[in-house]
C-alpha cells in the first residue's frame, strides 16, 4: 500500500482573504488616529487661548480689588509665531502650567469687555472672549470662540 504524504498549506484564497480583513483594519486604525491628532491639535490650541483668556480675567480681578475697575472694552491680539506671548513679544505667566513652553503659530484675539450692573453701583461683569485663527483643514471640527464670563465686585 502507498502512503501520499500531502502537505496541507494556506490556499492562495486564504492568504487574500486574510489580507484583505488586514487591510480594512489597519486602514480603520490610521483613521482613528489621525482623526485623534486633529482633536488633539485643537485641543492644545483652546487650551492656549484660555490661558491667555485668563490672563486678562484675572487682570479684571486685580483692578477690582485695586478699585480701579471701570466700564470698557480692551481688545488684545496675540500672535508672534513663537512662545505664548503678547504682541510686544512679552512672554504670558501660565502658573507654571507646561502650555509656557507650547508654540502657537496662529493669531489669538481677546476681548474683555467690562459693564456695569444697573442697581448695584460696584458690581460689574466681566466678559473675556478669546477667538483664534487656524489651519482650514480644522475649519468644520469645534468652536474657534470661547467666552467666560463673571460677576466682580470692586473693592473685593
Amino acid at each position: 500500500m502507498r502512503r501520499h504524504n500531502r502537505r496541507r498549506g494556506t490556499t492562495l484564497a486564504e492568504l487574500l482573504v486574510a489580507a484583505v480583513f488586514l487591510g480594512a483594519a489597519a486602514s480603520g486604525l490610521i483613521g482613528s488616529t489621525v482623526y485623534t491628532a486633529k482633536r488633539a491639535e485643537i485641543s492644545r490650541k483652546r487650551a492656549v487661548v484660555l490661558a491667555v483668556m485668563k490672563n486678562e480675567f484675572e487682570a479684571a480681578r486685580a483692578a477690582a480689588k485695586s478699585s480701579s475697575l471701570s466700564p470698557s472694552t480692551r481688545t488684545v491680539t496675540y500672535s508672534n509665531g513663537g512662545k505664548l506671548a503678547n504682541a510686544s513679544g512679552t512672554a504670558l505667566p501660565t502658573d507654571g502650567l507646561p502650555m509656557s513652553t507650547i508654540s502657537i503659530a496662529d493669531k489669538v484675539t481677546v476681548t474683555r469687555k467690562v459693564t456695569a450692573i444697573s442697581g448695584m453701583p460696584k458690581l460689574f461683569q466681566v466678559e473675556v472672549t478669546g477667538a483664534w485663527e487656524g489651519d482650514s483643514s480644522y475649519a468644520s471640527t469645534g468652536s474657534k470662540t470661547l467666552t467666560l464670563t463673571a460677576q466682580v465686585r470692586v473693592g473685593e
